[in-house]
């Protein structure tokens, strides 16, 4: 009977790409058995509840093999119905062409880009091991169906080498080996020895007899199921396009079967079913089945009341304790060292917060100093060294927000932020609450050079949508920083700086809208607006001016998108409403100009830094006699 159902499965999948003409038929043919044995024997889940926390988790990294999960959720009753595959890819059904996690039930995280889902899968497994460690609740297992691009990312083979370092033995990875990638036969591009390179960075591996044969499968996975102080990957040798006349071939990556071929296929396979869908024979055999299996799960037989970490960010009392546990005076002090110390606050008031660094804990200083690392021997430590690992840093931080809307924080410089835009776009696709902590944010840096002093990045992170942008110029927009990336759902980053910055005239009520006024003045000539760093650089500027006999208002925009969410009103009063507009800010971001509005100018940086002291490389681009100059020429030409 099993080999029936996988090749109903099979079948099925295909249909369901012929319909919507378009599809990546040669992974569901060939991955067919292993999606089968997983579901069918393995994976826990809760029919009646898709988010019980006590569910076994499960990342589809090979996103381009959709058309095969939907396929596999319908054939076991899992909110897939058939009128949802025949609307596969079409705008607005709960088919997209990738997983996504907020229109499929039984999706546990969006996945397209290649590797990502690796990468995830170790962040659940970690937050997994974390908090059965602190709840007693478990065992869970993550479980990763992955292909041979998935593992020749990068994210991945970053994220594969922390693993094993943690010995995370509740992940199983699940390998598609076909050895064929969209431009032909894996080799002419790949020699890797995938085995031996496992097993050096710390795993088990179990090899499948035949990846094209779900009791096959299904016994590997047993055996990885066996715990052994390491994650297991499962290696499947599977055939792509299993079963049509391109068996075997790349062109069948991502080709769409013709209604003919589809019948050949059905030949080829001894599939005798007509219409489109699974017949009504495996269907009840497989839901009958699972149905059965899912009695005998432990979790399934008694009263769920887990009171898990998520719990803390759910309190309707989270504003006042947010306040409570944020308390710092303002005072002169680098923006990382103010981080510091209310990011230890709110680890002594929140006890499920967890994060870590890129191997830079001492100079980020994103740091909880009684939390212990996590480890094999730790599962409680709340610091999680990542190593010299940006993108899969980001991708992990990812998963464990994901296993249960866990709040965790990722930290390096602000010029590596390069390495995890990937990781930083799908935590805002899926809206998760991860905060990216990003220092050394100017040409300040100095002596380490261009390389280190970031210019576009933070107008790369702004464009992201759904991104919450925090660059604070002093202690009081520090805490506002936090105060905000914690209560939000969604991800934020929070630029900070390397060097002291001087306190503000500023009240936390004042600073929550995004932007402010710092200086005021009667009837000004103009407005000065910055952020952070800046805003020191605008008040400098502002009492040169008035030592000319100009008086300008200086406003701070510490986030542009809290900013842009008050009222016209509001905003015309910070931006000064009819007056030459004057930004300064050590980017090159275009955002500014909207603000200028045709009327000022914007003092940024439009190249790369320079190496030496980082005050004689600020005063490169940042001579202040000469911006005076030029913003009284503006002003005085604006007269006449």
């Amino acid at each position: 009977m099993t080999n029936k159902c996988v090749n109903e499965l099979r079948v099925v999948s295909a249909e369901i790409i012929e319909k919507a003409k378009s599809g990546h038929t040669g992974v569901a043919l060939g991955g067919a058995a292993i999606m089968y044995a997983l579901f069918a024997d393995h994976l826990s889940f809760d029919k009646t509840n898709p988010q019980n926390p006590l569910r076994d988790r499960f990342i589809l990294s090979a996103g381009h093999a959709s058309a095969l999960l939907y396929a596999t959720l319908n054939l076991f009753g899992l909110g897939i119905t058939k009128d949802d595959l025949l609307k596969f890819r079409q705008l607005g059904s709960k088919t997209p062409g990738h997983p996504e996690l907020s229109s499929t039930p039984f999706v546990d995280a969006s996945t397209g880009p290649l590797g990502q889902g690796v990468a995830m899968g170790v962040g659940m497994a970690i937050a997994e091991e974390y908090s059965r460690a602190r709840s007693g609740k478990g065992p869970v297992f993550t479980y990763v169906f992955a292909g041979d691009g998935c593992l020749m990312e990068g994210v991945a083979n970053e994220a594969i080498s922390l693993a094993g370092t943690l010995k995370l033995e509740r992940l199983i990875l699940l390998y598609d080996y076909n050895q064929i990638t969209i431009d032909g036969s894996l080799d002419i591009s790949n020699k890797e020895h995938v085995k031996e390179k496992f097993v050096s960075q710390g795993w088990n591996v179990v090899e499948a007899k035949d990846g094209n044969d779900a009791e096959s499968v299904s016994c590997a996975i047993s055996q990885a199921k066996e715990v052994c102080g390491k994650p297991t990957l499962v290696i499947c040798p599977t055939t792509i396009g299993y079963g049509s006349q391109y068996e075997g071939s790349s062109k069948i990556h991502g080709l769409a079967l013709s209604p003919i071929e589809i019948i050949g296929l059905k030949e080829t396979l001894n599939v005798t079913k007509k219409e489109f869908g699974f017949s009504e024979e495996i269907l009840n055999h497989c839901i009958k089945h699972v149905n059965q299996r899912m009695q005998e799960l432990p979790f399934m037989q008694i009263s769920i009341e887990k009171q898990d970490d998520l719990c803390e960010w759910q309190n309707p009392n989270l504003e006042d304790k947010l306040e409570n546990a944020l308390q710092l005076e303002n005072q002169a002090m680098s923006g990382r060292d103010a981080s510091k110390i209310l990011l230890n606050q709110i680890a002594k008031a929140f006890q499920g917060f967890i994060g870590g660094t890129a191997d830079l804990a001492s100079s980020v200083k994103a740091y909880i100093t009684d939390g212990g690392d996590f480890s094999f021997e730790n599962r409680k430590g709340r610091n999680i060294r990542f190593g010299v690992r940006e993108h899969a840093m980001g991708s992990i931080a990812n998963g464990i927000a994901l296993f249960d809307g866990k709040k965790t924080f990722a930290s390096t410089f602000l010029s590596f932020s390069n390495y995890m835009i990937p990781a930083i776009r799908m935590s805002a696709y899926m809206n998760l609450p991860v905060i990216y902590i990003f220092t050394h944010d100017s040409v300040l840096v100095g002596e380490d050079g261009p390389t280190h002093q970031p210019i576009e990045q933070i107008g790369m992170l702004r464009l992201i949508p759904n991104l919450n942008v925090f660059r604070p110029c002093d202690v009081t927009e520090t805490r506002y920083a936090w105060k905000k990336a914690l209560s939000s759902s969604g991800p934020s980053a929070i630029i900070l700086s390397k060097q002291n910055m001087l306190p503000q005239d500023n009240s936390l009520n004042q600073v929550e809208k995004g932007g402010y006024i710092v200086k005021k003045v009667k009837e000004p000539k103009a407005v000065l607006i910055a952020s952070g760093s800046e805003v020191e650089l605008a008040n400098m500027i502002s009492a040169l001016l008035e030592n000319e006999h100009i008086s300008v208002q200086v406003s701070s925009v510490p986030c542009v998108e809290d900013f842009e969410k008050q009222s016209i009103e509001y905003k015309n009063k910070v931006l000064c409403d009819k007056v030459p507009k004057f930004v300064f800010e050590a980017s090159n971001d275009n955002i500014w100009y909207k603000y200028i509005a045709g009327n000022g100018m914007f003092f940024g940086i439009n190249e790369f830094g320079k190496s030496g002291k980082g005050e004689d490389v600020y005063s490169l681009f940042f001579d202040k006699k000469n911006i005076c100059e030029k913003i009284i020429n503006y002003i005085n030409n604006s007269k006449n």
